[in-house]
C-alpha cells in the first residue's frame, strides 16, 4: 500500500512538471512561462536566482525595458555599480572582439553620451602587480578608417573636447577644454615625464597640405568684451620648492633641418609684419650664456633692400647700410639726434 502511495506522487509531480498548470498570474510549461499580469518571482532574502542555458543558448527579454534594482525607462537601467569583464558592443554594426586584439573593449557605433550632475566621470586603468613590461592607457582612443573606404571625409578627430557655459554665473579660477597632467609621487625612476605628447604621422602616401602636432587658437566672437591678456601659447612659471634642474628649457625646438626639404626650415617664424618680439632677458646668438642684452658670436649683416625711413624720434639709433651698384660703394648711416633736437641720417662711411 505505502509502494503504491509513493508512485501516486511521482506521477503527479511529473504530471506537474510537462503540463500546463495555472499558479496566479503565471502559466507554466514545458515551453513557457507566460503571464496576464505583472508578476513577481522572489526566491526570499539573500537567496540567489540563476537563469542559465544549456551549450550556451540566448537569453532573449522581448521589446520591454530591464531594470535592475529600480523601475527601467529604457532599455537597461541599473541604479548601483555595474562591473564588466568582457567586451561590449554598443549599435547593431559595432565590433564585436572575441576576445583577440582587444578583448576588454567598448565598441561604439554611434554616439555615447555621458551625463554627470556636477560629478567626476572617471576612467580607470588598473596597475596589473604581476606583469613587466606593460602600457597602461588612462583612455586609448582610436579612429580608423578602413583601407575599403573610398569616399571624401572632413574631418577625422580622435577627441573632441568641448566645455560650454550658457549660464549667468560666474566661474572663479578657470574654465579648460582639457586638463592634462602627469604626476609621479613613486620612489622609481622615470625616463621622460610629459603632461601632454602630440605626434603627428604619416605613413601613407598621399599630398598633406599642411602637417601640424599642435594647432592652437583663441577665438573671440562677442561684440563688446574684453578680454585682458590674449595667449596663443602661454608656459607657466616653473613651480618648484625642493629638487635641482640641470637645464632648463623654456622652449625647446629639435632638429627640423632633417630630410630633404625644398626651402629653408624655420625653428622660429612670426608671420605677423605688425607684432612685436620682446626678451627681457640677454639673447645670445652662437652663444649659450650672453652677457649682453645682445651677444652674437660671428658676424652682423645688415642687408637693407627695402626703403630707408625718416630719422626721427622713433628711428633714432638706427643702422642703416645701402648696398651701391657696379661702381657704386656701399653706405653706412645712423640716425641721430643733433644739439638743436633735430634728427638726420648720419653718414659712417
Amino acid at each position: 500500500m505505502l509502494k503504491q502511495k509513493f508512485y501516486i506522487v511521482i506521477v503527479l509531480v511529473l504530471t506537474l512538471a510537462f503540463s500546463t498548470k495555472a499558479l496566479a498570474s503565471l502559466t507554466f510549461s514545458s515551453a513557457a512561462i507566460t503571464g496576464t499580469t505583472a508578476s513577481t518571482i522572489d526566491v526570499g532574502s539573500g537567496n540567489a536566482l540563476s537563469l542559465q542555458t544549456t551549450n550556451g543558448g540566448n537569453i532573449i527579454t522581448g521589446s520591454g525595458n530591464v531594470g535592475i534594482g529600480i523601475t527601467p525607462t529604457n532599455k537597461l537601467t541599473v541604479s548601483g555599480t555595474s562591473n564588466f569583464t568582457g567586451h561590449m558592443a554598443i549599435g547593431p554594426t559595432a565590433l564585436v572582439d572575441s576576445g583577440g586584439i582587444y578583448p576588454n573593449m567598448l565598441d561604439i557605433e554611434d554616439t555615447l553620451s555621458i551625463s554627470s550632475n556636477g560629478a567626476a566621470i572617471a576612467i580607470y586603468t588598473i596597475y596589473d602587480p604581476t606583469i613587466n613590461g606593460l602600457d597602461y592607457f588612462g583612455t586609448d582612443s582610436n579612429v580608423t578608417i578602413p583601407i575599403t573606404n573610398n569616399k571624401n571625409i572632413s574631418q577625422v578627430i580622435g577627441n573632441n573636447n568641448n566645455v560650454i557655459s550658457n549660464g549667468s554665473g560666474n566661474i572663479t579660477v578657470s574654465m579648460e577644454g582639457g586638463d592634462f597632467a602627469a604626476y609621479q609621487s613613486g620612489t622609481g625612476s622615470v625616463t621622460s615625464l610629459r603632461g601632454i605628447n602630440a605626434e603627428a604621422v604619416n605613413e601613407g602616401s598621399l599630398s598633406i597640405a599642411e602637417q601640424s602636432s599642435i594647432v592652437a587658437r583663441v577665438y573671440n566672437t562677442k561684440v563688446g568684451s574684453t578680454i585682458t591678456n590674449i595667449y596663443g601659447l602661454r608656459i607657466r612659471d616653473i613651480v618648484s620648492n625642493a629638487g635641482t634642474f640641470t637645464n632648463t628649457y623654456g622652449i625647446y625646438i629639435g632638429d627640423v633641418s632633417i630630410g630633404t626639404q625644398t626651402n629653408y626650415p624655420f625653428s622660429l617664424y612670426s608671420s605677423d609684419a605688425n607684432s612685436y618680439n620682446y626678451f627681457a632677458g640677454n639673447v645670445g646668438v652662437g652663444v649659450t650664456a650672453p652677457s649682453q642684452k645682445l651677444e652674437v658670436n660671428g658676424g652682423v649683416r645688415l642687408n637693407t633692400v627695402t626703403a630707408k625711413p625718416t630719422c626721427d624720434v622713433t628711428v633714432r639709433g638706427t643702422l642703416w647700410t645701402a648696398q651701391g651698384g657696379a661702381g657704386v660703394a656701399d653706405t653706412a648711416e645712423i640716425c641721430r639726434k643733433g644739439a638743436a633736437d633735430t634728427y638726420s641720417w648720419v653718414t659712417i662711411y
